[in-house]
């Protein structure tokens, strides 16, 4: 019982963190074409935006 509000938690701090990075998207994106692994992360994090519905 005491778990659920912790898996809670860590899911809203997940979506917050989701959603700061796909705010600044546009200098990950940047990063991006240098290091090409942080494209890769980057389209990782718009694809669970999109799925968790983060605007």
């Amino acid at each position: 019982m005491l778990l659920f509000p912790l898996v809670l938690e860590s899911a809203l701090s997940l979506v917050d963190c989701i959603a700061k990075v796909k705010r600044d998207f546009a200098l990950c994106n940047s990063l991006a074409q240098n290091v090409p692994r942080c494209a890769a992360l980057c389209r990782f994090v718009l694809r669970c935006a999109s799925f968790l519905g983060v605007d």
